[in-house]
């Protein structure tokens, strides 16, 4: 479709501008409201403590597989 024929139907409905200015082609506006949204920070604020439980904490050597892929020595205390 030629820009003609388009500027041709905006016009028949209404949207094409006034004789002598300019016309553009533009993004629709996207009306939302993001009053609601919050960051990163502030949500992690509002979670409960228990929704990360921590199942164990504890110091043991490193196995050769975990040693190899964090680059340490074999038997390394590392945090589990």
């Amino acid at each position: 479709m030629t820009s003609r024929q388009a500027l041709q139907a905006l016009k028949s409905q209404g949207f094409a501008p006034a004789q002598g200015q300019r016309s553009f082609v533009s993004q629709p506006r996207v009306e939302k409201d993001i009053t609601h949204l919050c960051g990163f920070t502030a949500r992690c604020r509002r979670w409960p403590s228990s929704y990360f439980p921590v199942l164990k904490a504890e110091t043991v050597p490193a196995t050769a597989e975990v040693a190899g892929q964090l680059g340490i020595a074999v038997h390394a205390p590392i945090f589990f």
